[in-house]
């Protein structure tokens, strides 16, 4: 079976800091791939790679299960034994290309070390909307897969995708909650716009890989410059 993302998000309202980010981040299937000298593992991650190869060039739809075999060097009969169709292939990539995704957030330094709002913690912030973004947009085939290839698909990927979302939008919850706590944001539930931010963040990164004149670095500066932006009006507000 294809690894799952854990989805039972915590109230960030109880200052739990890692908001399950942390349980995406470690999210890669941790039973046979764990063992990567194994038969078993090496042939699951070629079709891993070819599959990020193929969905991102080919698009998903386009894609037929014996064209990935024969990228990845494997039978029909050994993908079916590690996969019960494409969908869970494609699912599994997915969590794979997030789990790297969250890991790169709670890298950069420690889940909210300093005091929100203070210039350290708004940096710190800069730096993990940056590093989201370095790390689906570097490779522009994660990016395509990620945001334009997962699309669609089926319902029930759609609800698969749509709770990663909501991890994210609980990451981005844990760092109002102290201010709502010390009387500088106003009492109110900021679920909502924090779903609204993750969207309007894959938003452009999806403008960027239809038309990617500007760098990353650009973009990721712009995106982080947004994320605060938007903290700083709703503090406002």
């Amino acid at each position: 079976m294809p690894a799952q993302l854990r989805v039972d998000r915590p109230n960030p309202a109880d200052g739990d800091t890692t908001a399950d980010l942390a349980g995406l981040a470690v999210s890669r299937p941790d039973g046979e791939v764990a063992h990567a000298a194994g038969r078993k593992a090496e042939r699951r991650q070629r079709l891993l790679d070819a599959s990020l190869e193929l969905f991102a060039e080919r698009g998903y739809a386009n894609t037929p299960i014996e064209l990935l075999c024969r990228t990845a060097g494997v039978s029909t009969k050994s993908f079916y034994r590690e996969f019960a169709d494409k969908e869970a292939l494609f699912l599994d990539l997915y969590d794979v290309l997030m789990a790297d995704a969250a890991a790169a957030v709670i890298n950069v330094g420690e889940l909210f070390p300093v005091e929100v709002g203070t210039i350290e913690e708004l940096s710190l912030a800069h730096e993990r909307i940056a590093a989201f973004v370095h790390a689906v947009a570097d490779d522009p085939r994660v990016g395509r897969v990620l945001f334009l290839e997962s699309v669609g698909i089926s319902a029930d990927l759609e609800r698969h995708r749509r709770e990663t979302h909501r991890l994210f939008a609980d990451f981005i919850l844990v760092s109002v909650g102290p201010l709502v706590a010390r009387g500088t944001m106003p009492d109110r539930d900021y679920r909502r716009s924090a779903i609204a931010l993750v969207g309007a963040i894959n938003e452009v990164i999806v403008d960027h890989l239809h038309d990617s004149s500007d760098s990353v670095d650009e973009l990721a500066n712009d995106l982080a410059d947004l994320f605060l932006a938007v903290r700083a009006g709703l503090i406002g507000s």
